[in-house]
């Protein structure tokens, strides 16, 4: 009867405080997310600090340091706010917004919602780290800013897909996608 709310964070390398550490270029962030319930009561917190290490600074808009919180939580409808603190910089983004978090335990067929990701890998066995979905490693781009060489991942769940009279499955699904230039537009098809 759970579900989850991700929410995914995207601070651009190029608007913080950069630590050197040897070789290394490095920043430092302190996230913070809370979630109440429509009766005010604090369902979910999550703190940490982070520091990520590179050996140049990413150049261009949309590198972002990506982060990623998962929550577990009964469907229904929540308040969210996520702080981010540039600790060396001293700078500050906070987001809030209200959500709804949707049940998917329904006997028909159901989608998540859909994640674009920067980059979506495979593994053969269950995925440890915070963007781990089963077997696959998603992670999310927050900015949904791509260079035109860059490919675009899109991630959803289908729920109760259910098998015919004689065991078999037969699922088609198409994408339309629309570029940023007027009348621009492609179509894929993938079978599943």
């Amino acid at each position: 009867e759970m579900s989850a709310l991700e929410a995914y964070i995207g601070m651009p390398w190029q608007d913080l405080r950069l630590i050197k550490h040897g070789e290394e270029v490095c920043a430092r962030l302190e996230r913070k997310v809370v979630i109440y319930d429509t009766t005010g009561t604090l369902v979910f917190q999550d703190s940490v600090v982070t520091e990520e290490c590179m050996d140049q600074v990413p150049e261009g808009p949309g590198t972002l340091i990506v982060d990623q919180v998962r929550a577990p939580l009964l469907p229904g409808s929540y308040f969210v706010a996520v702080q981010v603190k540039d600790p060396v910089g001293g700078k500050v983004q906070i987001y809030k917004d209200h959500v709804q978090v949707e049940k998917y335990d329904r006997a028909w067929l159901t989608m998540s919602d859909l994640e674009v990701a920067g980059m979506i890998e495979a593994h053969g066995n269950h995925v440890q780290s915070k963007f781990g979905k089963g077997d696959l490693e998603v992670v999310p781009m927050p900015s949904r800013t791509f260079v035109p060489e860059q490919p675009v991942y899109l991630y959803y769940e289908v729920y109760n897909l259910e098998r015919d009279e004689v065991g078999q499955t037969h699922y088609r699904v198409d994408y339309t996608i629309r570029g940023a230039q007027r009348n621009a537009r492609a179509r894929l098809l993938k079978g599943l």
